[in-house]
């Protein structure tokens, strides 16, 4: 696959506000076709990066492997400044991926374009263990975040991949908490919840 650079600053428009319907297969199912999607928008139905632990960032230019339990592939980023995905944190959760199928020789490889194309799945309501009660929706986000179940809350931050505090909110509510995301840019973020009995931290996607 080939990148095209511009070469001006802008350019005239003559053709936007078209709607691509990306196919939605499985990865092994991408994997065993990979030749009838070069280069096009595809959609991966339930995919996990297996090396995520909330903390690992994606590199830029690089690679970071993709399975859905079956078939493992490389999932490659472009470099800084051209995606939002350099540089932000691997989400853990099963996601719905909207990516680009590409090839590299005979290795099977798809490139994401933007953290909007990571659908948190399968309930849109992020929960990481059988005792974390902690409910948040819609995921993604695009204009309020909704927050339950936090016991013994004393304040909530929000993040930004790099670890950046944008926004403090203090509350000790244990009820739903409503949290203004419109003015956010596009992206995941990380939120974090300090409590009576610690911290406890999370990850969204504003859309």
């Amino acid at each position: 696959m080939f990148e095209i650079v511009p070469n001006k600053a802008t350019v005239a428009v003559i053709s936007s506000g078209n709607t691509v319907t990306a196919p939605e297969m499985t990865l092994t199912d991408y994997n065993t076709n990979y030749l009838n999607y070069e280069s096009e928008l595809i959609k991966l139905t339930d995919v996990t990066f297996p090396s995520a632990n909330g903390i690992l960032t994606f590199g830029s230019g690089a690679g970071t492997n993709l399975t859905d339990g079956t078939t493992t592939i490389s999932f490659r980023t472009f470099t800084t400044g051209e995606s939002d995905i350099v540089g932000s944190i691997i989400p853990s959760d099963h996601i719905k991926l909207t990516c680009i199928g590409t090839f590299n020789n005979t290795t099977v490889q798809v490139y994401g374009r933007t953290l909007v194309d990571f659908m948190i799945l399968p309930t849109r309501i992020e929960k990481t263990s059988s005792t974390d009660k902690i409910r948040m929706y819609p995921v993604p986000a695009t204009s309020v975040l909704n927050i339950s179940n936090v016991p013994n809350l004393r304040s909530i931050e929000i993040m930004d991949a790099a670890g950046k505090v944008i926004k403090t909110i203090n509350t000790s509510s244990d009820e739903l908490i409503q949290i203004p995301v419109a003015s956010l840019r596009r992206g995941m973020y990380i939120i974090r919840f300090n409590t009576a009995n610690g911290k406890v931290v999370k990850r969204f996607v504003k859309s």
